[in-house]
């Protein structure tokens, strides 16, 4: 139980200073009593975490916590928007959700593009993000983003309309950059059968759906299909890898 001549000190520190009740006590006890002296101390200890979690200088560190009131969590906050970019706070913030870090980080670039456009570019076409768009990007974020948005058309849609997703760029990326050339092969087969089937039927009475049920009976599309999820994985972690490797090309 805490004693009644400490009570009030508490309330008194934690006006000053937003430290939980354990915390003031504790400081309380190791100035005995005095609070302005409590209170230094405990900015001291708050100054001293926020260097160990950010690992900036302490003149950075302490007008962080003295700007927000010496919030630590504020101040973190404060200090990750100075030092990392939006790229690197998300993977900090995101180390075991990859295809979260990889949505994210689709979105920073997105809202870089839609800040830049002419009023008369559409943004959206059918729903999603407009492919052409992202070939304005430079190399490595192109590269990104057309992988990032076609996993994303895969797991919004489904696989028999993501094989149709701007097949041949997102392949080629798929391809040169991330050097997976089996899971871009798995994924032109799979739209080559596809196709094949749909140039068939498509002028017979329910042809497309004629052409589907010829499709998930194809020996070489549920290969090909099979292929592509056995190492999509592999695929999301080697997207993940390819941010972290240059990173310094990303927002």
């Amino acid at each position: 139980m805490i004693k009644a001549n400490y009570i009030e000190n508490i309330k008194i520190l934690r006006q000053k200073i937003p430290v939980g009740v354990s915390d003031a006590l504790r400081a309380l006890k190791t100035t005995y009593g005095n609070v302005e002296e409590a209170e230094n101390l405990i900015k001291k200890e708050f100054l001293s975490i926020l260097i160990e979690k950010t690992d900036v200088d302490a003149d950075i560190a302490q007008k962080a916590l003295v700007k927000n009131k010496f919030d630590i969590g504020a101040s973190l906050i404060e200090i990750e928007k100075q030092v990392y970019s939006s790229t690197e706070l998300i993977l900090k913030r995101c180390l075991r959700e990859k295809e979260y870090a990889i949505e994210s980080i689709l979105k920073v670039i997105e809202r870089k593009i839609e800040a830049t456009i002419q009023k008369d570019q559409e943004l959206w076409m059918y729903g999603w993000f407009n492919f052409e768009l992202l070939k304005t990007l430079d190399s490595y974020l192109f590269s990104f983003a057309a992988i990032a948005e076609w996993l994303s058309f895969e797991d919004c849609e489904d696989f028999y309309s993501a094989i149709g997703f701007h097949t041949q760029e997102v392949t080629e990326q798929i391809e040169i950059a991330l050097h997976l050339p089996e899971i871009a092969d798995h994924i032109r087969v799979s739209n080559e059968r596809s196709t094949y089937f749909y140039e068939k039927y498509k002028n017979k009475k329910n042809g497309y759906s004629i052409a589907y049920e010829k499709l998930i009976e194809d020996a070489a599309f549920k290969q090909a299909k099979e292929g592509y999820f056995n190492n999509k994985r592999l695929l999301i972690n080697s997207l993940y890898e390819f941010v972290k490797t240059h990173i310094n090309q990303f927002p």
